[in-house]
């Protein structure tokens, strides 16, 4: 647990990297940006996330699985298999980026029913098939076990790309065309930069029938795929039919805010993955109880970061950014839900991942795309945003019992549901509490909900959940 917990907080590190576009620049553009313009940024965001998810073909995770068929010894059958996985990847990604830009008139009088954003669209896609290639690339830093390049990188991209977010946008007053821009220039040296670090990783090869073979395990995926860019996309698409871009941009930044969790929990999943594999081909019964304990550990750390941002957002939002921006706390518990699951999702479905009987990963993201459109059909026109929070965090909920459930038939492990229902329970009523509970000045409203942030940390002293040597080693430092 002690490794896992390293692994989490390096390629955390990484990720964070990737939130520093979202945070550093928050103050200034929602001082510069319209909320309009910001639903602009999440329409085209969303229009991005699905190009993305075709030029990808799932490969990278079919790479990943591949890669552990082979030993430590067998390198340079492992740099076969992660070349038959970047090149077409590479290559297609190229051409989609090609097709999607040519289309970008037509995809903004679609989208906005104006060609006015044609060019922001095309400068979004310009960058897909570097960002692809860098994508892999530190994808396979992480399969080598090289944490700190993997960092290095990461930042090196995210300051690169901050630094020509303001630029372009706050001195050049470029809007959202130098929004785009940055990305497009800054793809390129990162990508540099993460070709050296990773050299000799990549070979001048495409092996067809390893490539064959990964495709047979991603092919499944990629409905699986396509159903989570539904359940977490699709909502933006009902906001603004069924609403505005003014409430889109307040959905948006609401996003922003409970992607730290999100942070939290794809640097989890990270380290999860090749963690867990490596642990299960050497001692199977070992990795169902750390499986197990993991478990109850995911569900308190998410639970109470969590709390921390839902309690604290409307503070957050009314220090940080212009006042136009302030309604968009109340959604931040409701999203912080769904994403609480999903943290969930990365430990529960370990079992149908081992047992590699990925064609139920794509039956429940069917079902769970299905319930999503439904429940955003049901709750957007009545209840606007809120309502898309909803409908994202039942969807959340409902796929992660679909996942337990299978895995624990296939490959079961002892998890406690009676913790886990507890956790989740003490941390839906302080975030509900914390929602509701406005008071001014805000340094008073801050120091009340003081005690219903460590309400969480409470319980699990008091019922002995942390463990002695954490203990000691807290009192130490």
């Amino acid at each position: 647990m002690r490794l896992l917990a390293r692994q989490v907080a390096v390629y955390g590190s990484g990720r964070l990297a990737l939130q520093l576009v979202s945070f550093v620049t928050l103050p200034i553009l929602t001082r510069i940006l319209t909320p309009d313009e910001y639903g602009v940024i999440e329409t085209v965001t969303t229009l991005l996330a699905i190009v993305a998810l075709v030029a990808s073909l799932s490969l990278e995770s079919a790479a990943q699985r591949s890669y552990f068929d082979y030993t430590p010894e067998q390198e340079r059958e492992r740099q076969v298999v992660l070349s038959s996985a970047f090149w077409p990847m590479v290559l297609w990604a190229a051409v989609l980026a090609g097709v999607t830009a040519a289309l970008s008139r037509p995809l903004s009088n679609l989208l906005f029913d104006t060609p006015s954003y044609a060019v922001v669209v095309a400068l979004a896609v310009a960058a897909l098939p570097v960002a692809v290639a860098t994508t892999l690339l530190l994808e396979v830093m992480r399969l080598r076990m090289q944490p700190i390049r993997y960092v290095l990188v990461s930042w090196f991209g995210a300051i690169l790309s901050v630094a020509l977010i303001l630029y372009l946008v706050a001195v050049a007053d470029r809007g959202l065309r130098g929004f785009y821009l940055a990305g497009v220039i800054s793809a390129v040296p990162t990508f540099v930069v993460a070709a050296s670090a990773a050299r000799g990783a990549i070979r001048r090869t495409v092996s067809w029938p390893i490539l064959k073979t990964m495709l047979l395990y991603a092919l499944p995926l990629i409905p699986v795929a396509a159903s989570n860019w539904i359940v977490q996309f699709v909502d933006r698409l009902f906001v603004l039919h069924f609403a505005d871009l003014h409430e889109l941009g307040l959905y948006a930044l609401a996003l922003r805010l409970s992607n730290v969790l999100l942070l939290v929990v794809t640097a989890f999943a990270f380290a999860w993955s090749p963690f867990i594999l490596d642990l299960f081909s050497r001692d199977p019964e070992r990795e169902r109880v750390v499986r197990a304990r993991a478990l109850t550990y995911v569900a308190f750390a998410t639970a109470f970061v969590a709390v921390c941002l839902s309690v604290y957002a409307r503070e957050f939002f009314r220090t940080i950014t212009d006042p136009a921006f302030a309604d968009a706390h109340e959604l931040v518990g409701i999203l912080c839900a769904g994403v609480f699951a999903l943290g969930l999702n990365a430990v529960t479905m370990t079992g149908i991942t081992i047992e590699r009987r990925t064609r139920y990963f794509a039956q429940y993201a069917v079902y769970a795309a299905v319930l999503n459109v439904a429940l955003n059909f049901a709750l957007i026109p009545p209840f606007g945003i809120l309502g898309a929070a909803t409908a994202t965090s039942l969807t959340f909920a409902a796929l992660a019992w679909w996942y337990y459930r299978r895995a624990q038939l296939l490959s079961p492990a002892p998890f406690d549901l009676r913790r886990i229902a507890l956790i989740t329970a003490v941390a839906t009523v302080v975030i509900v509490a914390g929602t509701f509970l406005t008071v001014e000045p805000l340094w008073l409203g801050a120091l009340l909900k003081l005690p219903l942030v460590l309400a969480l940390p409470a319980l699990a002293w008091s019922r002995g959940w942390v463990p002695r040597q954490w203990v000691a080693s807290l009192r130490g430092a």
